[in-house]
């Protein structure tokens, strides 16, 4: 298509003209450079410090609808459950 400018594309050359586009496109190494550069991959487990979980804390609240005793008692049901 290149050579052929204004030249009108005809539904029956689409799929050969994005195959040759896509398996330019689609490789190994562009999909491996994509997770490196968004730091997916490798992984780095230190790559966020405990500040930057601070944030979080804010949320970190417990449920006042949940007490103590009613927590107590569904992990009791649970146990007696589980030992069926």
């Amino acid at each position: 298509m290149r050579y052929h400018l204004g030249r009108i594309i005809t539904e029956r050359e689409i799929g050969e003209l994005f195959n040759e586009a896509y398996s330019k496109a689609a490789t190994v190494k562009n999909a491996a450079s994509g997770f490196e550069k968004s730091r997916i991959w490798p992984l780095n487990e230190n790559i966020f410090s405990e500040d930057d979980f601070i944030p979080d804390e804010v949320t970190e609240r417990r449920d006042p609808a949940v007490n103590d005793s009613s927590l107590l008692q569904q992990v009791a049901v649970f146990n007696i459950l589980v030992d069926r």
